[in-house]
Parts: C-alpha cells; sequence; structure tokens
C-alpha cells in the first residue's frame, strides 16, 4: 500500500483534513509510493484553510482503482502554492490529476505537474475537476493525460472554473482539449520564455 495519505474525507469536510500550513522549504520528495482501493488517493486530503507551499514530488506512483486521485493532494479545500510534480505516473478511476483529483474551494498557484495521468473520466494533467468557486492561477501541465471514458484533458478534465493564466503542453499530453480558460501550447512553444 505504501504511503498512507495526511488527512481523509470527512462529511462535514474539516476534522480529519489537514488544515495546518505545511512549507517544504523547497525540498524534494522522491518516490513517493501509493497503491490502494480506497477512496481518496495522495499525499495530503488538504482542508479548508490548510495550506501546502514550496514542495516538490519527484517521481512518485500513485495507483488506485476508485476516485479522487492526485500526486500531491487527493483533495485540495485549502491553498497549494509553488508546488511541483515532476515526472511518475498517477492512474485512477475518475476525477484524477496530475497534481490534484479535484479542487474545491481551493487556491492553488505557481504550480506544476509532468506526471503521466491516466484514468477513466474527468482526467487532466494537473486536475481531474473542479468544483465550487476556486483559483487557479500560473499553473502548467506537461504530462500524458489517457483515459477510456469522458472529460479528459490536457490541463483539467471537468469545469475548470477559476483558471487563469495557464497553460498546457498538447505535443507532451496528447489531447488538444481542456476544461477551463487555459492556453495549449507546443513542446518547442513552452521552451521559449515569452510563454
Amino acid at each position: 500500500q505504501g504511503w498512507r495519505q495526511i488527512g481523509y474525507w470527512t462529511s462535514p469536510v474539516g476534522p480529519r483534513a489537514f488544515t495546518g500550513t505545511l512549507d517544504g522549504n523547497g525540498f524534494s520528495l522522491s518516490h513517493l509510493f501509493i497503491s490502494t482501493s480506497s477512496q481518496d488517493a495522495g499525499f495530503i486530503y488538504i482542508g479548508p484553510g490548510g495550506t501546502v507551499k514550496n514542495l516538490r514530488l519527484v517521481n512518485p506512483t500513485i495507483q488506485s482503482t476508485t476516485h479522487y486521485v492526485g500526486a500531491l493532494s487527493s483533495a485540495c479545500y485549502g491553498t497549494i502554492d509553488q508546488c511541483a510534480v515532476e515526472g511518475g505516473s498517477v492512474s485512477g478511476a475518475d476525477s484524477v490529476g496530475g497534481l490534484t483529483g479535484r479542487i474545491y474551494t481551493g487556491v492553488v498557484t505557481d504550480s506544476y505537474a509532468t506526471a503521466s495521468v491516466k484514468g477513466m473520466n474527468c482526467v487532466g494533467g494537473f486536475s481531474g475537476d473542479t468544483q465550487g468557486i476556486c483559483s487557479i492561477s500560473h499553473c502548467f501541465a506537461a504530462g500524458k493525460v489517457s483515459g477510456t471514458g469522458f472529460n479528459i484533458g490536457g490541463f483539467i478534465g471537468l469545469n475548470g472554473n477559476g483558471v487563469s493564466k495557464c497553460y498546457w503542453d498538447v505535443t507532451a499530453s496528447g489531447c488538444n482539449s481542456s476544461a477551463g480558460d487555459v492556453v495549449p501550447l507546443t513542446t518547442s512553444q513552452m521552451m521559449q520564455q515569452s510563454s
């Protein structure tokens, strides 16, 4: 099974979710491994008021047979700032993303994901889907994305509300579309400073 996620879903959300501040101080966590059949798979479940910042995951392997699956967070109600997922793979059923499975009323800034992502429905290179009032800015995705069902996107699979100044690599992802106001760029365009 590997890593046991920090925090988990409860109804109402909050009592068992992570609501503190985790500052990675620019450090990296390599080869995180999770294999589970339980709902919610990721490094951390970020609850309301929770913040994760300045943290990089390198070559994680996240495997789930269910939904809400992301390398950094299975779900986010709080804040993600200056975080990255570099390489590795994320796989699940529904709401599967390279950085986070689902963003609810969260704020995500200056973050990126290059993991390969595979799922069924609501699959995205950055986040599987978004719900509620959220904000995602200055982020990008550049990993292979594949899905066997519906709502498959290079950056976000479904909804994509609150997105601004974000983009995804259409060459690397193999996806020509994404939910949200996201700019598609080729790999060569992403390497240009002007982009």
